[in-house]
């Protein structure tokens, strides 16, 4: 029980999602290093709240002074109650556990990863850890949803691990997955993750435009206000991992940011960055990274799962790609 605790992010005080991410990322990263496959498998819980079965429990409605007759319930935990996350995280505590692979869990997104120097093994370890959970599938009457479950191959290589199956239906390979709001690519790059992002972003300040737009009437400080609360966030989300891309892809969103604070301040073509930053008095992208990346390893080093503080540990990591490191971000940008 202890163990799924820690496994299951979700539904804890002081866990958020980012722990779960970096827990997949460190992993995959360490195969990418190790020319490893990563074979991993991120599965989709049909209705995973309204599967928890329940004996002996009844629910009556009483309208006015009418009182209706008792029915039993017999599944769903009290979404929204405070009885419910514990409810759920005490039904599956049993999930299927293999030595030889990795459990990301956080409420009822699961993934499961496993790696091997060939490509065929790697899903043969996946495939024999899904066939347990299969089973224990079948035992709580949970489904899962095949068509929206992915399977992923992490690798710098050109080959992709062959297919797995869960209840005799094949899970859809693709290049890259959304776990957790992150997007993974196949060889983690987080080109794909920062393209989703500017997407994002446009999409959203294409609604807000008639607010912090040209033509808005608002202050500069409201439009200031209304981008750090509601445009911001959405990519700074998880950049204490995807900050570790290339200076490239980083500087898209630098450039986004910069284009949109211009905007805001109505300032000429010819004005400088660095004013425009000192006049908003909002960090540049890469600032950012360095601060939230900071303070997230501060919190790991007092964080109450193991699993979590674990994620400081490098050194049994071996860097043959020469790539940027999650862990060195506060240093990489604070130049």
């Amino acid at each position: 029980m202890i163990t799924h605790l820690r496994s299951k992010i979700g539904f804890q005080q002081k866990h958020a999602t980012i722990e779960q991410v970096h827990r997949l990322t460190k992993k995959i990263r360490s195969d990418l290093n190790d020319r490893r496959y990563c074979s991993a498998a991120f599965l989709d819980i049909s209705q995973a709240f309204d599967k928890v079965w329940h004996t002996d429990r009844f629910f009556q409605v009483k309208l006015q002074q009418t009182t209706y007759d008792l029915y039993p319930i017999n599944s769903v935990v009290p979404q929204g109650s405070v009885l419910g996350p514990p409810l759920y995280t005490l039904y599956t505590s049993d999930f299927p556990k293999m030595n030889n692979t990795l459990i990301g869990t956080f409420a009822d997104d699961t993934a499961i990863l496993t790696s091997d120097q060939d490509s065929h093994e790697a899903s043969n370890k996946l495939q024999q850890h899904l066939n347990d959970v299969e089973s224990w599938l079948k035992t709580w009457r949970i489904k899962i949803n095949t068509t929206k479950s992915t399977h992923v191959t992490f690798t710098t290589r050109k080959n992709t691990c062959p297919p797995v199956k869960i209840n005799n239906e094949q899970l859809p390979q693709q290049e890259s997955i959304k776990y957790l709001g992150v997007h993974l690519d196949r060889k983690l790059l987080w080109k794909t993750h920062i393209r989703k992002k500017v997407e994002q972003l446009n999409a959203k300040y294409k609604k807000l435009w008639w607010l912090i737009g040209a033509k808005s009437q608002l202050t500069t400080n409201n439009k200031l206000l209304i981008y750090k609360t509601i445009l911001k966030p959405i990519w700074t989300y998880a950049c204490q991992l995807w900050g570790a891309a290339s200076d490239s892809n980083v500087k898209i969103i630098e450039r986004w940011q910069n284009k949109k604070l211009r905007l805001i301040l109505k300032a000429e073509w010819y004005t400088p960055n660095k004013q425009i930053y000192k006049e908003t008095g909002i960090p540049t992208v890469k600032e950012e990274i360095a601060k939230q990346s900071k303070s997230y390893q501060l919190r790991l080093t007092k964080h109450p799962n193991n699993l979590a503080t674990k994620l400081l540990d490098i050194s049994d990591e071996r860097e043959r790609l020469k790539r940027h490191h999650p862990l060195q971000l506060p240093y990489r940008f604070s130049k």
